[in-house]
């Protein structure tokens, strides 16, 4: 795996640890455990608000990506079912 990701995930692991439990909780247990092969030497000193501290790109973008597909998505998929038991 390249440097920049290893080193990417390692802030991703640090905005984790800030993170509420309900909402960690939503993240697939096998997706944290591939964030655990970050960067061994690369020590992020990540502090809320996480809007004024200065991410790497590909941060941002796995962000994005934990978003989509860990929060926006299971939203959908519940909105989608209480549809259905409605009908």
């Amino acid at each position: 795996m390249k440097q920049e990701y290893r080193e990417a995930f390692s802030e991703i692991s640090e905005i984790l640890n800030l993170m509420p439990v309900g909402l960690l909780n939503k993240i697939s247990r096998r997706f944290c455990e591939m964030i655990e092969e970050k960067a061994k030497t690369y020590c992020p000193n990540i502090q809320e608000p996480l809007e004024k501290q200065k991410l790497k790109d590909e941060t941002i973008i796995i962000l994005g990506l934990i978003y989509r597909d860990f929060y926006v998505m299971k939203m959908k998929g519940e909105n989608y079912k209480k549809k259905i038991h409605r009908s």
